[in-house]
């Protein structure tokens, strides 16, 4: 319901905050389908920092191949407009092609995950990152909708609106907590490295 409200209202560039593994992907999905149903000549498209990610979204949530090269970015756009799912995932640098691909009287949703690295990778693919923000330029975006578990590494004045999501129930990061000791700094893996197969054999969880 928080995904669909934000999609009515009139901000056009939010930022989502929820913590890590809270759930974010599966409700704006789910979301943008409930919003895509009474919006006929809307279009969403899934924005993921890389192949990888963009590749793992569209599998999992059945958006078909994620979009990796330019040049399929008009076939992707009309296959999803045909079968009516209207929605596909791809990387950052593809969302200004989809826009380009998409036919009137069509009106682009995009949807950006791990928001906050437009900061944190902003070296490594700086081109890509401004070409995605820039987006929100474009008369037919009618809503930039960014998610992040971060949001202290973002640059809050991309943004109309921000809107935090807490868990009622936050579980507990862990159960225990073990210190490592060790003398020469090329034992540190070796060390490290038994007492997660120890704590793993013994059918512990493991954060490290």
């Amino acid at each position: 319901q928080v995904i669909t409200d934000i999609l009515n209202e009139q901000a056009r560039s939010v930022l989502l905050v929820s913590d890590t593994n809270s759930g974010k992907t599966y409700a704006t999905i789910a979301g943008c389908r409930a919003y895509l149903m009474n919006n006929p000549n809307a279009f969403v498209y899934y924005a993921a920092p890389t192949r990888a990610l963009g590749g793992q979204v569209a599998s999992k949530y059945n958006l078909g191949n994620a979009l990796q090269d330019n040049e399929q970015a008009f076939a992707f756009v009309r296959r999803a407009i045909a079968d009516d799912s209207r929605m596909i995932a791809g990387t950052y640098d593809k969302a200004t092609k989809v826009l380009k691909a998409l036919p009137q009287p069509y009106k682009l949703i995009v949807i950006v995950d791990e928001a906050h690295k437009e900061v944190t990778d902003y070296n490594l693919r700086y081109r890509a990152i401004k070409q995605l923000f820039s987006i929100t330029e474009s008369e037919r975006v009618i809503k930039f909708l960014a998610l992040t578990g971060t949001p202290q590494e973002i640059d809050l004045a991309h943004y109309n609106k921000r809107c935090i999501i807490e868990r009622k129930n936050r579980p507990e990061l862990a159960g225990e907590l073990l210190f490592v000791e060790y003398n020469k700094m090329y034992l540190y893996t070796d060390v490290v490295t038994r007492m997660i197969a120890k704590e793993v054999s013994q059918g512990a969880k493991v954060l490290a």
